[in-house]
């Protein structure tokens, strides 16, 4: 009993490791023993199972081999040879008396499988199927054309091996109908329509016209760096995924062909060159490579943007002329521009209105008109340049106030340089609470504290 138990185990755990016949191993060759059942064909439904006649021997009687046509459709041809029985056949009303006890019978089906994806997955180990067929069956020596319409499973012991049975009912046509059916073994083998003949079958090979790889669906990767010759940009040169697969030495994802600094990592917009500063120059261009500059100054700093390098401009800040060093050229120049009373009120009214964000140099939108109106009178006075002197109330540590007083200083600066005022003709400076307009003790005087001033400057 135990070795029963422990055999039906084992027959039951091969059965969930087995597989459906699939487009990988499409032929069947099977053999079985088979029946056929003249009697009860001619029974209500309800008798035919307690008074069927079966007819066969126990032994291999029934050769069959299919062939997948898709993964829904087989088709097959059997072959059986059945000892029957005269006097029970002839206790059947039949059209003639039986005299032979040989019987045999050849035809071929279309079967229509469950497990093709759709209905049941094609690795099912339960592979059931419908067919129709059309056979010869012979009986006294003649033979009559019969069609068949049944039903048929196969269990798939392993990848290979398992176990069929088939019962149809076979419409003979000027002789008597009856039941057929078999069971035995069968065996799948082949292999699946395979183009390219790199044992990877059609339906799951991506690249099926070029022998490739199983890793790959199919695919060829004929320089083996891992990328399919479809996505490789250089097929033939080994490469890297960074470069769509071709060679990059540097590693910084431009193709060699295509990278005018391939032994260093660059940048795909300086065609693969490196550009340390981050200021559009390359390395190899720049006369600066750690500091910020500008093409026109070969990646050099110019802090005045009169295009002459800082390393070599006496004047830093003041735009100027290489025949002077970089100075400005004051030759000529209007000394003695007199601005009127007005205007200069109206410079200073104006920049008692300009305010900024609590403890930071954010210019508060309010301010925007004030500033306006004293932008009026620069453009008005192109010749004239300005200071613009930051300052706040005693509040906090004195070296952060100056350089809190400086931002506002330097945020007003930019406000009328971002309008076109030229940088030039602005200087700042921050006095933190150094020089008050007003006391420091009361809420108002440390208001008034917290100004700027824009004074004209006369050269």
């Amino acid at each position: 009993m135990k070795k029963l138990l422990f055999i039906g185990f084992v027959f039951v755990m091969t059965l969930f490791s087995a597989k459906a016949q699939n487009i990988y191993h499409p032929w069947i060759l099977g053999v079985s023993t088979n029946y056929a059942d003249f009697n009860s064909v001619l029974l209500p439904l309800g008798d035919q199972l307690t008074h069927a006649t079966w007819m066969g021997k126990h032994m291999p009687s029934q050769a069959k081999i299919g062939r997948m046509l898709s993964n829904s459709f087989v088709v097959s041809a059997e072959f059986s040879t059945i000892i029957i029985e005269p006097a029970k056949m002839n206790a059947i009303p039949t059209e003639t008396t039986v005299t032979s006890d040989f019987f045999w019978r050849l035809g071929t089906q279309i079967e229509y499988k469950f497990a093709n994806g759709y209905l049941l997955k094609e690795t099912s180990r339960v592979d059931p199927y419908v067919f129709l067929g059309v056979n010869g069956s012979s009986v006294n020596d003649l033979v009559y054309v019969a069609q068949s319409t049944g039903v048929g499973v196969n269990i798939w012991i392993n990848d290979y091996i398992g176990i069929n049975a088939e019962g149809s009912y076979e419409f003979m046509v000027d002789w008597n109908d009856y039941f057929h059916y078999s069971a035995g073994l069968i065996v799948k083998f082949g292999n699946m329509l395979d183009k390219d003949k790199d044992r990877i079958a059609n339906k799951y090979d991506r690249c099926p016209e070029i022998p490739g790889l199983e890793k790959f669906q199919g695919c060829p990767d004929y320089d083996h760096d891992g990328i399919v010759d479809t996505l490789d940009n250089c097929p033939r040169d080994y490469g890297v995924a960074e470069a769509h697969g071709c060679p990059d030495f540097d590693r910084d994802g431009i193709p060699d062909s295509k990278d005018k600094c391939p032994c260093e990592p660059g940048k795909a917009e300086l065609n693969g060159c490196p550009d340390a500063d981050g200021d559009g120059v390359i390395d190899s261009e720049d006369e600066c490579p750690q500091e910020k500059g500008t093409p026109e100054t070969k990646g050099c700093p110019d802090a005045d943007n009169d295009g002459i390098p800082d390393k070599y401009d006496a004047c830093k800040n003041e735009p100027g002329t290489v025949e002077n060093g970089g100075c400005p050229d004051k030759s000529g120049t209007s000394a003695d521009v007199i601005i009127p009373k007005e205007k200069e009120s109206k410079i200073n009214f104006n920049a008692k209105n300009v305010l900024f964000q609590s403890s930071k140099a954010l210019i508060l939108e309010e301010s925007y008109p004030s500033l306006n109106n004293i932008l009026d009178v620069m453009n008005e006075y192109p010749q004239i340049s300005f200071t613009i002197n930051g300052h706040t109330d005693n509040t906090g540590p004195d070296e952060l106030n100056k350089q809190l007083s400086l931002k506002r200083a330097q945020s007003v600066k930019e406000y009328f340089t971002s309008r076109g005022v030229e940088a030039s003709r602005l200087e700042v400076k921050g006095f933190g609470s150094s020089v008050p307009m007003a006391t420091n003790e009361t809420p108002e005087g440390k208001k008034a504290n917290r100004r700027v001033e824009i004074l004209m400057i006369t050269k």
